[in-house]
């Protein structure tokens, strides 16, 4: 079969012009060949998707094929695909190869392609396991190749093929992963700035699912958690009382829904005494499509950190002897601290309340005209005006009502402070 290219090509033209097919004999017959010599070549052509066969009675018919020929497929995959005779010379090469070898198509046919990598920095070990005659059929590897721009990485697969004419040869597929691998080097970089200022850091470090499954904890925050080193998948919320963990909730459902930071400052019951106060920073951690699947939470301890500690004792005193009810709440209304003259007023024991929300006692439907939590929120704040409030049992009851806002060192609005007495 050393002409096999002129004859194939003969064969291609008799059938573009008899559409309908023909069979062995008829080809044979017009090429002046063996009807064996012609099966082979027929078969071959069958193979690689030229023609394509079909039975009329007892004979078999070939005509040329509607399918696109595997050659031509080759030309539109992003991979680089290239097609060797046994000596490694270059017997087909689609787009994506001639853009990875940088030259023309007509330049590269019949080169040798291990000589062409070489010279873009195929090293030795590798050329001569590519040439080993005990090697398996096919393998992948990692090569690097140096073009005019940039060093490029590629994931290799040689495997061996007999070809068109039933000769040996080889096809190399060459995947570009550099990206991937810029990529992967920049993600370690950052895991190890990570993890070395996690675990640097006095501040409280941890990231958790949405579902508030912990997927990592500083030794900062397994300390201050309660629960040992062994954190992971245990879930978040289970060494905060009711009050904070709402709260953690509140802040995690707008991180969840906002896809933006958020911040809160709140207080934690320790033992049922005074509280420890916390301020708490909430940043999503979206994937490729944008959904937030991780959260990653910085936490401190704020208690008393303007007075030396001792701030916390002295408001607790302070509103425990208040005969005026006093209540501090969230931006989204969830009751962090209840002091007894709240409870006295409304009848509502601390319990009771602390994490639910504020609108269980001052509901905007009593008070149409005012919202106080809404209004302070927006800046606005009230001083003793008539107000209406909800008591246990779901009586009406008047109260003379003030309002106030903390803001936190940023300047921002963290919480509002309600404070009620009776007429």
């Amino acid at each position: 079969m050393d002409n096999y290219e002129y004859y194939i090509a003969s064969i291609e033209e008799i059938l573009k012009e008899n559409q309908k097919g023909m069979t062995v004999s008829e080809l044979a017959l017009d090429l002046h060949m063996s009807r064996n010599t012609v099966g082979k070549y027929l078969e071959l052509m069958y193979l690689s998707g030229v023609v394509d066969v079909r039975s009329v009675g007892k004979a078999k018919l070939y005509y040329l094929a509607p399918r696109v020929p595997v050659t031509r497929v080759l030309s539109y995959l992003s991979d680089a695909v290239i097609q060797t005779d046994d000596r490694y010379r270059i017997v087909n090469i689609n787009l994506s190869a001639l853009d990875l070898l940088g030259s023309d198509e007509e330049d590269l046919i019949g080169r040798n392609l291990l000589d062409l990598l070489g010279i873009q920095g195929l090293n030795s070990e590798m050329r001569a396991r590519i040439t080993n005659p005990d090697r398996d059929v096919a393998f992948t590897d990692e090569i690097q190749v140096h073009t005019d721009t940039k060093t490029r990485h590629l994931w290799m697969t040689v495997a061996d093929m007999v070809m068109y004419d039933g000769v040996l040869g080889h096809t190399f597929i060459l995947e570009d992963i550099t990206d991937w691998k810029e990529a992967e080097q920049k993600r370690r970089v950052s895991d190890f700035l990570f993890s070395t200022l996690a675990e640097e850091t006095w501040e409280q470090v941890c990231i958790f699912s949405p579902d508030f499954a912990i997927q990592y904890a500083n030794p900062r925050y397994a300390a201050s958690d309660g629960r040992g080193d062994d954190l992971m998948g245990s879930n978040l919320l289970d060494p905060y009382d009711k009050q904070a963990s709402q709260i953690i909730r509140d802040s995690v459902e707008i991180v969840t829904e906002t896809s933006a930071p958020h911040r809160q400052v709140f207080p934690v019951m320790v033992d049922q005494q005074i509280p420890r106060w916390l301020d708490q920073r909430l940043y999503p951690v979206p994937d490729q499509s944008g959904k937030i699947e991780q959260i990653l939470g910085i936490t401190r301890d704020v208690t008393g950190l303007q007075e030396g500690g001792s701030a916390s004792t002295l408001l607790s005193v302070l509103l425990t002897s208040m005969a005026e009810g006093v209540l501090t709440v969230t931006l989204q209304g969830t009751i962090l601290s209840w002091n007894q003259g709240a409870e006295t007023i409304t009848g509502y024991p601390a319990e009771e309340l602390l994490g639910g929300n504020a609108h269980t006692i001052i509901p905007p439907e009593l008070n149409a005209e005012l919202n106080v939590i809404a209004d302070a929120v927006r800046g606005k704040t009230v001083r003793d005006i008539r107000y209406t409030i909800r008591a246990k049992g779901g009586r009406k009851k008047k109260v003379i009502l003030s309002s106030a806002t903390v803001q936190d060192h940023t300047g921002e609005t963290s919480m509002v402070v309600l404070i009620w007495r009776e007429p």
